[in-house]
């Protein structure tokens, strides 16, 4: 499986061998994760597995419209909805620019015009830039604070940003995550990893034998439930280095864990706050000088790992 953002062209060459660019990918298993970054408010676009109605393939979409949909695309891209009560398709969504006028679609759950734009426009986001994306634009009929304001989409990989109205004002969605075919978008870091102390320098005022705070921060951004495996019950560790490199402290040279591998679920975000005693191995004051705190979670790769400098200043 390849992660877009760092197989950016394994992508260009899997869009540029489709027959035809389309605007709405649809095969079984695709799914979309957009995210409201004030908010954190997410929602999702699943494709399902192909049905016949009148010889043509259709798949149930969640997420894109109000309800779920039966949809198909045809060799141009655009989109076919079929209504199982009046057993026939409309178009609901078309890719074609529209110079004048605006189409009718109900995919909000209410009716409003529609009208894709013949400029592209560019797409960026934290990880991923686009320089043509397809801009569509809504105005509503009889949407109250409800329906879509605007859309990109971007061929062959599918809608990357949504604006719908609410009460308190518009709200834009950016694509977080995707799976689309054999391939996975990524726009955003799948992980963060933050090491945080109380303070930067140490001074003489502190007292004769001064202790920092450290704090470990994980935040798993689409990938919630994540399971960590510890080879120990020890989850994380810290360390001192000197300006020469060298780890003048490890916190758990004094510590004693229980040695049996162990699990933990963690959720969106995870923090671990510990404090450590500011010096030398043996006891005695750490010198004078700049140091850099390391801090890792104890997972066998060490894939969560940071590093933040302090200063250990001398009496005047």
């Amino acid at each position: 499986m390849s992660l877009f953002r760092t197989g950016f062209l394994a992508i260009v060459t899997a869009a540029a061998s489709m027959a035809a660019p389309g605007y709405f990918p649809l095969q079984a298993g695709n799914e979309w994760t957009y995210r409201h970054s004030a908010s954190g408010a997410t929602f999702q676009i699943r494709v399902g597995v192909p049905v016949l109605h009148h010889g043509n393939a259709y798949h149930r979409v969640t997420g894109y419209g109000a309800m779920p949909l039966i949809l198909r695309a045809d060799e141009a891209g655009h989109l076919y909805l079929f209504d199982e009560d009046l057993d026939r398709e409309t178009l609901i969504v078309s890719f074609e620019p529209v110079e004048q006028g605006w189409l009718d679609t109900a995919l909000a759950g209410c009716l409003q015009g529609y009208q894709p734009q013949s400029r592209m426009v560019p797409y960026g986001a934290t990880h991923a830039y686009f320089n043509d994306a397809l801009d569509v634009r809504y105005r509503s009929y009889s949407c109250a604070d409800t329906g879509i304001e605007r859309e990109l989409y971007v061929a062959n990989i599918g809608l990357v940003r949504r604006t719908v109205s609410t009460i308190a004002g518009p709200a834009t969605f950016d694509l977080v995550h995707a799976r689309i075919g054999a391939l996975t978008y990524l726009g955003e870091p799948a992980a963060s990893f933050h090491v945080v102390v109380d303070r930067t320098v140490i001074s003489p005022s502190d007292g004769p034998d001064p202790r920092l705070r450290v704090t470990l921060r994980l935040g798993l951004h689409h990938a919630p439930g994540q399971v960590l495996q510890f080879p120990s019950a020890q989850r994380y560790d810290i360390q001192l280095r000197n300006r020469n490199g060298e780890i003048v402290y490890r916190w758990s040279d004094d510590v004693m864990y229980a040695q049996a591998t162990e699990e933990r679920i963690v959720g969106s975000e995870a923090s671990f706050v510990q404090e450590i005693p500011l010096h030398l191995r043996g006891g005695a004051p750490l010198p004078p000088g700049m140091y850099t705190v390391e801090a890792w979670l104890n997972t066998p790769a060490r894939e969560f790992a940071g590093v933040i400098g302090i200063e250990v200043r001398e009496s005047i």
